[in-house]
């Protein structure tokens, strides 16, 4: 029979375990720095959508508006991309799968498991929706800049 080495460690007693090439808590350290490297990047995904939607400026160049002026947004001219289309698709529901990602990142971080991740996700794009849907019924604040209403395009 052809021995293989291994990685990380043995899963059965009838292998060898003395061939692995890590000790059998690596596998363990090494799974938990990937999830708290995996939710450092989501915080700081969440971080930059968030500075591209905080300065937001309707009058910045964009997809749908164009112009010479320059860029008002801090992330210059791709955060005044970013901003503007999802404060056009959703207003200002734009923020809430901003709060979900930046609740898993911290979950990751914290060695906490996201159980049917695949069904929250879909969870998150609906609730999105759905603040799109209800904030579209609200009156637009004198100051809201687009005609869209508060929902945006999918309210």
């Amino acid at each position: 029979m052809a021995q293989t080495l291994r990685f990380f460690g043995s899963a059965g007693a009838g292998d060898n375990a003395d061939r692995a090439i890590l000790p059998a808590g690596a596998k363990q350290f090494l799974r938990d720095r990937a999830l708290e490297v995996t939710g450092l990047a989501l915080i700081i995904i969440v971080t930059i959508l968030a500075v591209a939607l905080f300065s937001y400026v309707p009058t910045d160049p964009s997809m749908n508006n164009a112009t010479d002026a320059s860029t008002a947004n801090l992330l210059g001219s791709w955060g005044a991309m970013v901003a503007d289309i999802l404060i056009q698709t959703l207003g200002l529901a734009a923020y809430v799968p901003l709060i979900g990602f930046a609740v898993w990142g911290l979950r990751l971080i914290a060695k906490r498991p996201i159980h049917n991740s695949g069904w929250r996700g879909v969870a998150l794009i609906l609730a999105a929706i759905a603040a799109a849907i209800s904030l579209s019924a609200l009156p637009p604040l004198a100051s809201w800049p687009l005609a869209t209403g508060l929902g945006g395009v999918i309210g």
